[in-house]
């Protein structure tokens, strides 16, 4: 019994230190290394073109310019370009996929305009 009471006065002993660690303290904003990045896109990406070719085909849809079809297949295309983005975004883009995603985004733009205008793709 005595050798239990001594176990566990010393094992309280030795773990009470433990308990009492101090809190880590978060460095304050402006002490943060230069070379931390803010969270967000800082330039105008794809993303707004894209949405204005979003809608322009909802738009064209409405107004009887575009049929089911062809609303259809632009807007497949548009998830394409939009996951591209996403995928592309995840690390940072780089200039080639910004031209790249810039470039897709514009001839999406032009063969929505082709196609509400009545001109036909052949």
């Amino acid at each position: 019994m005595r050798v239990l009471l001594l176990i566990m006065a010393f094992g309280t002993a030795t773990s009470a230190p433990a308990q009492f660690a101090p809190v880590p303290r978060v460095p304050a904003p402006s002490s943060l290394p230069p070379f931390v990045a803010p969270v967000g896109p800082t330039q105008a990406g794809p993303w707004r073109d894209l949405h204005d070719v979003r809608e322009r085909i909802a738009r064209g849809r409405d107004a009887g310019q575009l049929s089911r079809r062809e609303a259809r297949g632009l807007r497949r295309q548009a998830r394409y370009v939009d996951g591209l983005t996403g995928r592309y975004a995840a690390d940072g883009l780089s200039d080639a996929e910004r031209r790249e995603l810039d470039v897709r985004t514009r001839v999406l733009r032009d063969e929505t305009a082709a196609r509400r205008s009545g001109a036909r793709r052949p």
